[in-house]
């Protein structure tokens, strides 16, 4: 990040996170004093966190946190004071290395009505957890080098979980631990471990496996433990003596192989926290899903040791991040939708030269389509709809391998290029879905080499469709043969529910007069709307997402 930041004296939001920003932050970001917003975490930044932070009084929102993932140090001294920030809602410093002990003065002149949450978990703060956090309702101080707990945190008076569990409901003893560091729940308990030293741990350090010495169970234990297992939906066979781990739930192993772990499937099974990499050194995995779990992170470090793993499922898991990932060896299916993942098309997907099936929908992807598309070769299936994706399609090439492709629901523009399907076979069947975007002119007259395409246009802004695609057959499931034009489009004037005639019960009506009709072809309504809506295709994309899943099964 560069010194220069300073100049921009007008600033109020710095958002940069999961980038690769290392160094120092500069001092000059301090002198910043309208500044509210700062999210700078998931970097790879060092050094120390200024105490001229505090000078920013109308700073809301600090994220500084997970400067330790991708290998990097962390920000290292002590914990800021905050002192004078009356306006702070949200402060996070986890996955850091912070030491010392926790200012008197934290905090003291803010709100305890305005601040949401605090994070200082994952760091080296020392000394006694002091009371002065009491004022405030969501902390998390997990994974630290704290000593001890000032009593009034444990007064029933707090809440019910104090008046159940006392101190062991602010942060696990020594000697204990659970997945969470702290007991919420009956059983949720904080479990024996002599060598946890400190107060708030979430593993038994004892537990950690040697990757690529420790067998499948001892990293298979290492993982229950670290992503509380015992609070899982269902646990049935997990660590429990005498029982092979290939009969623990969600555990398959190597056919004819004892203990040989292929594949992990824990989908909605409230598995949380962040999965150790030592996961990736199952010598012979194949596949890992864990989609609908609330994780509190994951990362790919380590994924270049999981030699034969196919298929990665981390749909709706809060992934924010896909860095890393490209250093998988030979993965296949990599599934990362219904996430909050920022930023453009991540650059790690151009090296996974072996991938064959990319799912990631419904996330917060911005900017242009990548051109390196076309040199993925295996590349066969690509769904990317209900993105914010923009920009033009010109130089946007798929590969010879393509076959299901949904970008339907973002905001790209422009017209469709004669050259987009060039590299697919002309006898393969395809799949493509362009619905909902600002695209613009004439369905390219190229595609009329395919007999066998399924082509959806609808709520774009398209003008024009050559008669020779009316006469085509077989596309869209024999629609176009039915239906002519119709099957494409409604022309426009028209609209049906799906912008086009799919069934005898579908035709394209006209719009009334003065409902604002717009003069293109494949409305799905008639009313005057200037951008796509998102909320519409959101049942569709899903059915046709499912309806491959199926079909390629």
């Amino acid at each position: 990040l560069s010194s220069e930041i300073g100049q921009l004296t007008n600033l109020k939001l710095l958002s940069c996170e999961s980038n690769y920003m290392s160094g120092t932050i500069p001092e000059t970001l301090w002198g910043l004093t309208k500044l509210h917003t700062l999210r700078l975490g998931r970097n790879t930044f060092t050094g120390e966190i200024s105490d001229s932070i505090s000078q920013l009084s109308d700073l809301s929102i600090v994220d500084l946190s997970h400067q330790t993932e991708n290998n990097g140090r962390g920000l290292s001294g002590s914990v800021p004071a905050f002192d004078t920030m009356n306006k702070i809602s949200e402060i996070d410093l986890s996955s850091n290395v912070l030491t010392g002990e926790i200012p008197s003065n934290f905090l003291q002149a803010a709100s305890p009505d305005v601040v949401d949450f605090i994070d200082l978990s994952s760091n080296k703060i020392s000394g006694v957890v002091p009371s002065l956090l009491g004022r405030f309702d969501d902390v998390k101080i997990h994974d630290n080098e704290f000593t001890g707990v000032s009593l009034s945190l444990c007064a029933a008076s707090r809440g019910d979980v104090y008046a159940k569990y006392h101190c062991d409901a602010v942060l696990c003893p020594p000697a204990t631990y659970n997945s969470r560091g702290r007991q919420e729940s009956d059983t949720g308990h904080c479990r024996g471990c002599p060598e946890a030293l400190f107060y708030g741990s979430t593993v038994c350090p004892e537990s950690i496996p040697d990757p690529g010495v420790s067998s499948d169970r001892e990293i298979l234990t290492y993982f229950y433990r670290k992503c509380g297992g015992d609070d899982w939906d269902n646990p049935d066979g997990w660590i429990e003596d005498g029982v092979s781990i290939c009969d623990w739930y969600g555990i398959k192993c190597v056919e004819g192989e004892d203990d040989a772990v292929e594949a992990i499937d824990l989908g909605a099974n409230n598995v949380v926290g962040i999965p150790p990499q030592a996961l990736f050194f199952l010598p012979h995995l194949k596949h890992l899903s864990l989609y609908s779990n609330p994780l509190d992170g994951f990362s790919f470090n380590g994924i270049s040791q999981a030699k034969k793993l196919e298929e990665l499922i981390l749909d709706a898991t809060g992934v924010t991040s896909l860095i890393g990932v490209g250093q998988a060896p030979g993965l296949k299916k990599l599934n990362a939708r219904f996430n909050g993942i920022k930023g453009s098309f991540p650059d790690d997907i151009k090296k996974l030269t072996t991938l064959q099936d990319l799912m990631i929908s419904y996330n917060d992807f911005t900017g242009a389509l990548p051109r390196f598309l076309e040199d993925m070769t295996n590349l066969r299936s690509l769904l990317i709809t209900s993105n914010y994706f923009s920009g033009r399609l010109e130089g946007v090439n798929m590969p010879g391998s393509m076959r299901f492709l949904d970008i339907s629901d973002n905001d790209l523009t422009g017209s469709i290029p004669e050259s987009f399907l060039t590299l697919v076979p002309f006898s393969a069947a395809v799949e493509v879905d362009f619905s909902d975007n600002l695209l613009t002119g004439h369905i390219p007259s190229d595609l009329v080499r395919f007999d066998h395409l399924n082509l959806y246009l609808a709520n774009n802004k398209i003008t024009g469709i050559d008669e020779e695609l009316c006469r085509k057959q077989y596309w869209n499931d024999g629609d176009v043969g039915k239906y002519g034009c119709d099957g494409l489009l409604c022309p426009d004037g028209t609209y049906s529910t799906n912008g086009r005639q799919k069934d005898d019960d579908s035709p394209c009506k006209p719009c009334e007069l003065g409902s604002g009709k717009l003069p293109y072809m494949g409305l799905d309504v008639c009313e005057n709307s200037s951008a796509p809506n998102r909320g519409v295709p959101f049942l569709a994309s899903v059915v046709a997402s499912i309806s491959f899943l199926l079909l390629s099964l």
